[in-house]
């Protein structure tokens, strides 16, 4: 079974996502994701956060920094799913890949332009977040 790590980096007022323009697959090209990738052998989910996170934004997180949020099992792979939130760590995040890193403002049209099931990942990682914290997230839904 293949494993795999995404993560949800949000500044402080989780208002704003790093995320990362696909270009693979092939069906989720030109879509916003979080950033994540493969578990490597003999490797802990939040070690390959870690990794992950730096190789594709060049932002070396400690491993405190991510909170693990849900695992997604399917027959064919499983998915850990993390959430952070820091405003060193999402300013300083840049591409380091082919593919785009960017700094997402929420709006309602922000949704349209995620992979299908991010929204709900990232709904759930802000969630998450509040909870451990016990403040409610400034979130921007709509558009003016």
């Amino acid at each position: 079974m293949k494993k795999y790590v995404i993560g949800f980096m949000f500044n402080e007022t989780l208002s704003r996502l790093v995320a990362i323009r696909k270009n693979r697959p092939e069906w989720q090209a030109g879509s916003l994701n979080g950033v994540g990738g493969h578990i490597e052998e003999n490797e802990l989910p939040i070690d390959a956060m870690v990794r992950e996170f730096f190789e594709e934004t060049g932002v070396k997180t400690p491993c405190d920094a991510w909170n693990r949020v849900l695992t997604l099992r399917f027959p064919y792979a499983e998915i850990e799913v993390f959430a952070a939130k820091s405003d060193v760590f999402e300013n300083a995040a840049r591409t380091c890949t082919d593919e785009e890193i960017v700094h997402v403002v929420f709006s309602s049209r922000t949704y349209y332009k995620m992979v299908e099931n991010v929204p709900m990942l990232v709904a759930l990682s802000k969630q998450r977040l509040t909870d451990r914290e016990g403040v409610a997230p400034t979130d921007q839904t709509s558009d003016p």
